[in-house]
């Protein structure tokens, strides 16, 4: 049996993805939410002819964890179900994109929640069925580019505070040995 068309070399990325990256992202996933893909031939390929099996670790597990696609045309989260052994969950999907577990109690109810507020909202505020179709290719071709936000007015994301002291102690370490030597040099010049 052949998942892939040919025998060209096949890459396989998992990229961590931000919540807030999805509109209505996985603020209630209990794992992180990852982006699956294969390249190969310089294309992405997201179907399969058969069954992948899919794995994540969790901190704590329970009986109402399962594993959840993002499904881009229907922005939500569709569940694949998965069996928990030993901190594992497990399920066989046919494609990859956005997975993560989630609680199935916990995200019925945001979805309650989320349809709830939706149902108050004014009619005039509804975006209409263009602005709809052109939000979803927006999001299509933003996760065709590797791009997951589809706002361009949404701030910068900015790379988190990890800089430390190690540069400027190393630069100077390297003036001091200089100066070192360059003492001794002159020391050494001085004597002869």
């Amino acid at each position: 049996m052949k998942l892939f068309p040919s025998d060209s070399p096949l890459t396989l990325s998992i990229e961590r993805i931000e919540e807030k990256a999805l509109e209505h992202g996985g603020e209630h996933a209990t794992t992180k939410l990852y982006d699956l893909r294969f390249e190969q031939n310089d294309r992405i390929i997201s179907q399969f002819s058969s069954s992948v099996q899919l794995s994540f670790l969790m901190k704590e597990p329970n009986d109402n964890q399962k594993i959840y696609y993002w499904n881009i045309q229907q922005s939500e989260w569709i569940g694949i179900g998965g069996k928990i052994e030993n901190k594992w969950i497990t399920a066989e999907t046919d494609h990859f994109t956005i997975f993560s577990v989630f609680d199935e109690k916990e995200l019925s109810q945001a979805s309650d929640h989320d349809k709830q507020v939706e149902h108050k909202t004014d009619a005039n505020e509804q975006p209409s069925t263009d602005q709809k179709k052109d939000k979803m290719d927006k999001e299509v071709i933003g996760m065709e580019q590797g791009k997951l936000t589809t706002d361009d007015s949404k701030k910068e994301q900015s790379l988190p505070n990890t800089a430390t002291s190690m540069y400027n102690w190393l630069v100077i370490g390297g003036i001091t040995l200089l100066f070192g030597i360059g003492a001794l040099l002159f020391r050494r010049l001085k004597r002869n």
